[in-house]
């Protein structure tokens, strides 16, 4: 039974990467419009009044924006990242490319917006993280 199951598992995946996943494609851009309604629908100047002013003793790793959940979890956590990279060769070359590029983009306009907090950085971000859920959803 259990040989069986292991079995069907490895089918399913399989199968997930063999083409378009578009369930998938409409959860990851959920997820990220989540994270779009936290950190920018209520705006700017909610965005700075959450994020505690920097002190002399803040460092790169205890930087204020640590404690705020920037990132949808795609863009940091390595298991995550390995299943959106895998669920992006299920799409032909061009497409993959495209959303490898976004999230690359993505990671660095949250980067950027992590060592500065200036509006232009956080609407940057904001636009990113709006253009990679628009792509995902027209997958889905």
């Amino acid at each position: 039974m259990r040989v069986v199951a292991i079995s069907l598992l490895l089918v399913g995946l399989l199968a997930a990467c063999d083409g378009p996943d578009p369930d998938s494609a409409r959860l990851y851009s959920n997820q990220i419009n989540e994270k779009i309604a936290q950190q920018c629908g209520p705006g700017y100047e909610a965005f700075v009044r959450r994020v505690p002013a920097p002190t002399s003793e803040t460092r790169a790793i205890d930087a204020p924006l640590k404690s705020i959940d920037l990132f949808p979890p795609i863009f940091f956590a390595p298991l995550d990242q390995l299943a959106f990279e895998s669920f992006t060769r299920g799409y032909p070359d061009d497409v993959r490319d495209r959303l490898l590029d976004l999230k690359g983009t993505l990671i660095r306009a949250g980067a950027a917006l992590k060592s500065d907090f200036a509006r232009p950085k956080w609407q940057g971000y904001c636009d990113r993280m709006q253009e990679m859920s628009r792509t995902l959803r027209n997958l889905g």
